[in-house]
């Protein structure tokens, strides 16, 4: 071996050793963005094996207790890469992440699961509901904070609204995620419960997205159920009402203001 080679290869050698093994908390104090949307708190450890106490997402802690071990050998193809696992607050993740040189994140054999209150609450958004959710992603991909290709499912198990006295059942539901011709596609139904929802939505290559979901109360549902759902306008002739959205997804990865623009029927 030509003696440049050995230097170089003793260098790479070197700086693997320093980046992987520095106290992170080091690290991440020097080059974490002085107002971010999105902070870890409380590391321990290094970029090789850690945690962090939580993920706080908004002010609000989205994830407790989570953990991380380099996979090393995806360095090679220029990607730092990540199994994580996380818990607490009734919050289960578990999965591997990577990051590419060119601000690509990569996910993939990822489960998460949790309550839906505190989730909603981290991203800014107080509702009357709960229930579990659990997601399922096969692939993910995110450019720039944003999904460009992605394969999987998300449930809803147990959704319940909690505006009145006693909680009321709204059911179970699920949407399958999968590309499309246009960019990523999500088909919406319902598994079981008192309300029958279907519908899908539409995130197009421009980061714009289109929603179309059609609620009808099954002839079992409670009579509050059925008032409730008057209040989204008239229903037609099959006696579905429909709920349509569309607007512009704001990268989190740049300082923009999210513009949304709604249209119900």
């Amino acid at each position: 071996m030509k003696t440049s080679w050995l230097i170089l290869l003793c260098l790479l050698v070197f700086f693997y050793t320093l980046i992987t093994r520095a106290p992170l908390a080091v690290i991440y104090g020097h080059f974490k963005p002085a107002e971010h949307d999105i902070e870890l708190v409380g590391i321990e450890g290094s970029l090789r094996e850690g945690g962090a106490s939580g993920l706080v997402v908004h002010n609000q802690t989205a994830v407790r207790d989570l953990h991380w071990t380099l996979q090393p050998w995806l360095l090679l193809l220029g990607r730092a890469g990540f199994q994580l696992a996380g818990t607490g607050d009734g919050v289960v993740l578990d999965g591997r992440v990577a990051q590419t040189l060119f601000g690509t994140t990569l996910i993939d054999d990822f489960r998460a699961s949790g309550s839906v209150k505190p989730l909603l609450a981290a991203f800014k958004m107080f509702l009357p509901i709960d229930g579990m959710l659990g997601l399922q992603a096969e692939k993910l991909v995110l450019k720039h904070g944003l999904p460009t290709t992605a394969q999987g499912h998300i449930e809803l198990n147990g959704l319940s609204w909690k505006l009145g006295r006693e909680p009321m059942s709204l059911g179970d539901f699920v949407a399958d995620v999968a590309p499309s011709d246009q960019g990523l596609a999500a088909l919406v139904k319902t598994l079981r419960g008192p309300l029958d929802v279907s519908g899908d939505a539409q995130l197009l290559a421009d980061s714009s997205y289109e929603m179309h979901l059609q609620i009808k109360a099954k002839a079992d549902a409670p009579p509050p159920l059925v008032n409730m759902l008057a209040g989204l306008g008239a229903p037609d002739n099959q006696g579905y009402y429909h709920i349509r959205r569309k607007g512009q997804l704001a990268s989190p990865a740049a300082p923009v203001v999210q513009a949304v623009e709604g249209a119900s029927e």
